[in-house]
C-alpha cells in the first residue's frame, strides 16, 4: 500500500515559547538578508532568497541546530528551542523575495529606464507619439535622461564621487509614493492567506511539503540537541550527495581545471517537425526537488511529470496538424484551468466562506476565530479595502478603474491557485502563465485601449510581473508551520508584517548604491536587462493588435472542461491516478526545470513502497530530507563565499 506523507509533530519544550531573543535574531537576519541580498542580486544576480523554500531561511535553522549541538556537548547548555527556530524561519520566510524578484530587482532601474533609453528612433519621448509624457512626475525621480539621478545609474558615479554624492534626495518622493501600492499588494496577499488557512490547513489537511523541511530540521531532542532526523545515517548520506556535487562544481567555478558535474542536460536529438518538441525532455537534476517528490503522495508526483509529457504531446499533435500557434494554447488553457480550479476550491470551502462572511458582517451565528492570526473581520475587510486602495492608486496615476479591478482580480486569483500548487506539490518556483496586464488588455483588445491607459498599465504592472517568489505561498507555509508547532499565530503574523515592511525599506540604500557605484552595464545579467524592459513593453503594447479571439476562448473552455473532468473523476473514483493540479500547473512554461527530478523522486517513492511498504518508506524518509538540506547548506555556503570572494558572473544559481 502506498505510504502517505507524514506530518511531523513538533514537541513542546520548556523553552518552547516565542521569545524576545528569537524576535531579535529574526529581525537581525531580515536586515542582513535585505542588505546582502540586494547587493548580490544587483551586482551578480546571486539570488539568496528566491523560491518557496529559500536557502537564506532554512540555512539559519540548520546553523542554529549546529550551535545547539555545540552548546550541549561542550558547555552543557540549551540553545534555542524548536519553537524559536521556527519563529525565526517564518520571520525570514516572508521577505526572502523582496531583495530580488519580488521588489528590488525590478524597482529602481525600471522607473528610469524608459527615459534613459528614449531615442529619436524609438520615439519614447517624442512630443507627438511618445508615451513618457503619460508617466506621472510623482512616480519617478526625474524624466531628464541627462540628469545625474538617471545618467549616473547607467554610467556610474564620476571619478572622485562617492556615497554622499548620490542624489538620494531625488529618490525620496517616488519611493514614498510607490510604498502604498507595494505594501498594499503584499498586505492584501497576507490577508488572503489568513482567510485560506483554516480551510486548507485544518479542514483539508493539505500536506505543505516545503513546510515539512523546517519542521524536521528544527526538531530537538528532550535535552535540546539535534532531533531524530539528524541521528539518521541515511539523512547524512542524502546530505552528502548534493554537498559533494556542488562542492566540486563550486571549485570548478573558481578553478576551471577542476572537473564538474553537468546537472542540466538538454538532449537536442531532433531537428524535424514535430519531433523537435521532444528536445524539451531535459534531464535537469535538482536534488532538493527529488527529495520533495519523495515526500509527496505518488498520485501527486506522478501527475506532475506525466502532464509535462502530455503537454509536449499536445504540441506535437498541433504542429503535425499545422496549427497556427502550436505553443500559444498554453496561455489560454492556463486561464480556463485556473478559473475552474479556483471555482472548485470556493465550492469545497463554501461553508468556510459563509463563516468568514458571517463574522465579517456580524450576521448569523459567528464562528470562533480567536485562534486565527487576525480576526476574519479584519482579514476580510483588510483584503477588500486594500484591493480598492490598490485600484484607486492606479486610477490616480492614469489607469481607468476597470483595468486594475480586472488585473488584480486575476492576479490574486492566480496567486491563490499557485499557492495551492505549492501547498500540494512543493514546487520551489512557479510563474503564472498569463501576466495580469496581458489578461486585462487581451480582453479589451490592445488597440481599443487609450495610450495613457496602455502606458500606465505596462509601467505599473511591470513591477508585479514576476511571481517566482511571491509572498502568498510563503505566508501560508508560515501559518501552516505555526499551526503544526502550536505557535502563537498572532505573534507570527505580526512579525511577518514587520519583516516585510522592514525588508522593503532596507533594500533602498544598498540597491541604489550598487547601481550608482557600478553603473547598469556592470551589474548582473537580469539587472542590466530590467532597465530596457518597461519601455519595450509599453511600445509593444501601443503597437499591438492582440485581442482574445474565438479560438482563444475555445482553448480556455478546453482547459476549463478538461480540468473539470479531472476534478470530477478524482472526486468520484479512488483509483483515479491523475491529480488535477498536475495538469493545471503544467499550463505554464517552467516545468522543463523540474519534471525529471519529480520523476526520479516519484520512482524512488514507488520503488521503496513496493519493496517495503510504509515501514521502509519511513526509514528512507530522512534520506529525502538530507537531499533537501544538503543542497540548501552547500549552495548557501557557496553564495556566502561568493559574496566575500566574488568572481565574475553568477556562481551557482540553482
Amino acid at each position: 500500500m502506498p505510504a502517505e506523507p507524514q506530518h511531523p509533530q513538533v514537541p513542546e519544550s520548556r523553552a518552547g515559547s516565542l521569545t524576545l531573543r528569537a524576535a531579535v535574531i529574526g529581525i537581525f537576519c531580515v536586515l542582513g538578508i535585505a542588505v546582502a541580498g540586494s547587493i548580490s542580486a544587483m551586482l551578480r544576480y546571486d539570488l539568496i532568497g528566491t523560491g518557496h523554500l529559500p536557502r537564506c531561511a532554512l540555512y539559519p535553522v540548520v546553523l542554529i541546530m549546529g550551535l545547539n549541538y555545540a552548546l550541549k556537548r561542550f558547555f552543557r547548555k540549551r540553545g534555542l528551542s524548536t519553537i524559536e527556530m521556527l519563529f525565526i524561519y517564518c520571520t525570514i520566510l516572508i521577505m526572502t523575495g523582496i531583495p530580488g524578484q519580488q521588489f528590488a530587482e525590478y524597482m529602481y532601474l525600471g522607473l528610469v529606464g524608459p527615459f534613459y533609453h528614449a531615442t529619436p528612433e524609438n520615439q519614447y519621448a517624442s512630443a507627438e507619439h511618445g508615451f513618457t509624457r503619460y508617466i506621472s512626475d510623482w512616480l519617478v525621480p526625474s524624466k531628464d535622461p541627462n540628469h545625474p539621478v538617471i545618467r549616473w545609474m547607467f554610467e556610474g558615479l564620476p571619478p572622485g564621487a562617492g556615497f554622499t554624492d548620490i542624489p538620494w534626495g531625488m529618490w525620496v518622493r517616488p519611493l514614498l509614493v510607490w510604498m502604498p501600492f507595494t505594501i498594499g499588494v503584499f498586505f492584501v496577499t497576507m490577508c488572503i492567506t489568513v482567510l485560506l488557512r483554516k480551510q486548507w490547513v485544518e479542514r483539508e489537511r493539505l500536506f505543505f511539503p516545503l513546510a515539512q523541511v523546517p519542521l524536521e530540521a528544527a526538531k530537538t531532542d528532550s535535552a535540546g540537541g539535534p532531533g531524530p532526523v539528524y541521528k539518521s545515517k541515511l539523512m547524512w548520506i542524502g546530505f552528502a550527495i548534493p554537498a559533494f556535487v556542488f562542492l566540486v562544481n563550486g571549485l570548478h567555478a573558481y578553478f576551471p581545471a577542476v572537473p564538474s558535474f553537468n546537472l542540466y542536460y538538454w538532449p537536442n536529438l531532433f531537428a524535424e517537425k514535430p519531433w523537435y518538441v521532444l528536445n524539451a525532455l531535459s534531464t535537469h537534476v535538482y536534488f532538493g526537488m527529488i527529495g520533495i517528490a519523495f515526500l509527496l503522495t505518488a498520485e501527486v508526483s506522478f501527475s506532475f511529470w506525466f502532464f509535462y509529457i502530455f503537454d509536449l504531446v499536445q504540441q506535437m499533435v498541433r504542429i503535425s496538424m499545422g496549427a497556427p500557434r502550436p505553443w500559444g494554447f498554453r496561455r489560454d488553457q492556463h486561464i480556463g484551468a485556473f478559473i475552474t480550479v479556483a471555482a472548485f476550491f470556493a465550492w469545497v470551502g463554501r461553508r468556510h466562506i459563509r463563516d468568514i462572511l458571517r463574522n465579517a458582517f456580524g450576521r448569523g451565528e459567528r464562528v470562533d476565530d480567536s485562534d486565527e492570526p487576525v480576526s476574519y473581520r479584519f482579514a476580510f475587510f483588510g483584503a477588500v479595502i486594500g484591493f480598492l486602495l490598490i485600484c484607486s492608486w492606479c486610477t490616480i496615476f492614469g489607469i481607468s478603474f476597470i483595468f486594475p479591478v480586472v488585473m488584480f482580480g486575476w492576479y490574486f486569483l492566480s496567486l491563490i491557485v499557485i499557492t495551492r500548487v505549492i501547498a500540494e506539490a512543493g514546487l520551489f518556483v512557479y510563474w503564472m502563465g498569463c501576466w495580469p496586464g496581458d489578461f486585462a488588455l487581451s480582453w479589451a483588445g490592445y488597440d481599443n485601449v487609450s495610450d495613457r491607459n496602455m502606458t500606465m498599465i505596462q509601467f505599473i504592472m511591470f513591477h508585479r510581473s514576476d511571481s517566482a517568489a511571491n509572498l502568498m505561498p510563503q505566508s501560508l507555509q508560515a501559518l501552516k508551520i505555526a499551526t503544526e508547532a502550536k505557535m502563537d499565530k498572532r505573534k507570527v503574523f505580526a512579525m511577518m508584517l514587520a519583516a516585510m515592511v522592514i525588508a522593503i525599506f532596507a533594500c533602498h540604500v544598498p540597491s541604489l548604491y550598487m547601481i550608482y557605484k557600478h553603473g547598469s552595464p556592470n551589474l548582473g545579467w537580469l539587472t542590466r536587462m530590467v532597465a530596457a524592459w518597461p519601455g519595450q513593453q509599453i511600445q509593444s503594447g501601443l503597437t499591438s493588435k492582440e485581442q482574445f479571439t474565438g479560438g482563444d476562448v475555445g482553448e480556455m473552455l478546453l482547459g476549463a472542461g478538461f480540468t473539470a473532468f479531472l476534478l470530477l473523476m478524482r472526486r468520484q473514483f479512488l483509483w483515479w491516478p491523475f491529480h488535477p493540479l498536475g495538469y493545471v500547473a503544467n499550463t505554464t512554461w517552467m516545468f522543463w526545470r523540474y519534471w525529471f527530478s519529480i520523476f526520479v523522486g516519484w520512482l524512488m517513492k514507488v520503488t521503496v513502497t513496493w519493496l517495503g511498504g510504509v515501514k521502509l518508506y519511513r526509514r528512507v524518509y530522512p534520506f529525502a530530507i538530507g537531499l533537501i538540506v544538503g543542497e540548501t547548506v552547500i549552495l548557501f555556503s557557496w553564495l556566502l563565499f561568493h559574496f566575500i570572494y566574488p568572481i565574475k558572473g553568477v556562481l551557482i544559481i540553482e
